[in-house]
């Protein structure tokens, strides 16, 4: 960032001695940590003010030339504080609440590599000067963070729609193809942890991976139903992982081993029919999910392509028609909400059948 720090300073900005206590809040008595003050920075010297700045500079000194421009923004990367007025631009009320268990402990408990973050991630990784544990922030610091990242991102939208005013404005609009992309996402509190750690969704999107892979190998059919198949496998994992303990635990599985079974007959002949019930339904619950991304990456033109067709697609074309002719979005879109209720009753009729502990 000294790139960024020598902008400052040519601005006038006067640096610290510590110059990343430019990331810190507003006032000399401030508490660092999560807060609702704005950062000391003003919106005009922020590093996403820098960055934009930096492009404007080199698109209007291209002119008419071809040009490409990797236009990388830091935020909202932490620190987590944000410019005036985007520090309250948003309400830690209307954010949505964490998603952990009930205890960090018991967070940690699930797998080995969880209990190792979350006894290293300390608060001063994501808020200047901070101290302490991520996992022992508060349900109101937590919603805070939450708001202040929000109106990170926002500040990056209104950085972004001065470039996108640029290109406008100079008739290259039309003729610019502009492509998002994001490296990971961001726990902001769930599950105890901060940052891109962990295997929950939060931390890399699937539709951002399906998206990189399509767009890197190709849209074929083949490669489009294998990501499909991938879709939420950590999920499936960590369901199947806590159940087997569970039921190794268990007295049966105990005395089968005492009579020489080995691990694979144990698992797949005693413990995987105790277990199987639970997979199924939570496979057919997440059916909707499956098909809600085919639907989004075909309309993205990056699912089935013609001549082939699918749900997905029927329900993009029938938007166009949607005033004159809505039957041919809602045949689709009824065919969908028919299909994953026909799916749930199959799962809740295999549950039935496969649970050993009705029988």
């Amino acid at each position: 960032m000294d790139g960024y720090f020598g902008w400052l300073a040519q601005k006038g900005y006067e640096l610290p001695e510590r110059r990343n206590d430019v990331w810190l809040p507003e006032g000399e008595d401030a508490v660092p940590g999560a807060t609702n003050l704005p950062a000391r920075l003003p919106a005009d010297l922020t590093d996403s003010a820098f960055f934009t700045e930096r492009a404007l500079t080199y698109l209007k000194g291209k002119g008419e030339k071809p040009w490409f421009l990797h236009l990388g923004h830091y935020r909202p990367h932490p620190p987590f504080v944000a410019a005036a007025p985007y520090h309250a631009m948003y309400r830690p009320e209307d954010m949505p609440a964490p998603i952990p268990a009930e205890s960090p402990e018991a967070e940690g408990a699930q797998h080995p590599m969880l209990g190792y973050y979350l006894e290293k991630i300390r608060q001063a990784s994501f808020f200047e000067r901070a101290e302490g544990y991520a996992a022992s922030m508060d349900a109101a610091e937590i919603q805070q963070m939450r708001a202040t990242y929000a109106g990170m991102i926002s500040e990056v939208n209104d950085c972004l729609g001065q470039v996108f005013a640029h290109l406008d404005a100079t008739g290259q609009w039309e003729d610019t193809l502009i492509i998002f992309t994001s490296d990971h996402g961001e726990q902001l509190g769930d599950h105890h942890l901060l940052g891109k750690l962990g295997y929950y969704d939060e931390s890399l999107l699937f539709l951002v991976l399906a998206l990189a892979v399509l767009a890197f190998l190709g849209n074929s059919l083949t490669i489009f139903i294998i990501l499909l198949g991938f879709h939420a496998w950590e999920r499936y994992a960590r369901i199947a992982r806590g159940l087997a303990i569970s039921a190794r635990a268990q007295g049966y599985a105990g005395a089968v081993w005492q009579l020489g079974a080995s691990p694979w007959r144990i698992y797949g002949r005693h413990v995987l029919p105790n277990i199987a019930s639970t997979l199924i339904v939570s496979m057919t619950l997440a059916f909707p999910e499956v098909i809600l991304l085919e639907s989004g990456l075909s309309f993205l033109g990056l699912g089935v392509q013609p001549p082939s067709t699918s749900l997905g697609n029927m329900v993009g074309y029938g938007r166009e028609y949607l005033t004159g002719a809505p039957w041919i979005l809602l045949a689709p879109a009824f065919v969908i909400v028919c299909t994953t209720l026909a799916v749930s009753l199959v799962g809740d009729w295999l549950r039935d059948r496969l649970d050993p502990t009705l029988n």
